[in-house]
């Protein structure tokens, strides 16, 4: 659980499946006392048709990854899908106010478990046609491939976006980070600006 102030309205359950498939990476946490052992791959996430959210993730490592070998017994992982983020000045505002920092992310939390050889496959072949839907990959060299990786599923998982976009403020200062970003217009910035305009609508 993690803590969302009352002032910053979050997007549904379905929104935020929708905005973590289309970050289509993310970092995968398993904690295990004393230590924590995270891998930032890949991950499809698939949508339920009827309701919109997530009804699953799958995702691989490499063999050489220490997941691999901790996660062939099933176990509850997190994992993160982070999108824009960035410094927001208090310039920016229509009123005295500190500095502060906007983000979007959503974590998802579930079991995750082994999948078998058949369903790997399928998997990378879903992700190159999610991104790259043009290309075609020979099944030989996907043969090879799948020795050196091991592919991993999260059914039903629990869904919290964490978005932070400036959803409390009023429309001058609204106006005003939006100018404030695209004007500085540096690493996020553009793409931080569409997710407040979006979280607006």
């Amino acid at each position: 659980m993690t803590y969302v102030p009352h002032s910053m309205p979050q997007p549904t359950a379905a929104q935020a499946s929708a905005f973590a498939r289309d970050v289509g990476f993310g970092s995968v946490i398993l904690g295990r006392s004393p230590d924590y052992a995270v891998a930032h791959v890949p991950i499809q996430v698939i949508l339920d048709s009827a309701s919109g959210e997530a009804e699953e993730l799958v995702f691989h490592f490499s063999t050489k990854n220490a997941l691999s070998d901790l996660l062939v017994e099933p176990a509850q992982v997190l994992i993160i899908f982070r999108g824009p983020d960035g410094y927001i000045s208090p310039r920016w505002y229509d009123h005295e106010n500190v500095p502060t920092w906007d983000y979007a992310v959503v974590q998802m939390t579930g079991r995750a478990t082994p999948v078998d050889e058949g369903r790997l496959r399928q998997h990378v072949k879903d992700l190159v046609r999610q991104f790259e839907p043009e290309v075609a990959i020979r099944e030989a060299y996907i043969d090879q491939y799948l020795d050196w990786i091991r592919g991993f599923s999260l059914r039903s998982p629990a869904i919290e976006p964490v978005f932070k976009l400036s959803q409390d403020k009023n429309e001058a200062s609204i106006a005003g980070v939006l100018h404030g970003l695209r004007q500085r217009a540096k690493g996020l910035d553009e793409q931080l600006a569409a997710a407040i305009e979006a979280a607006r609508r």
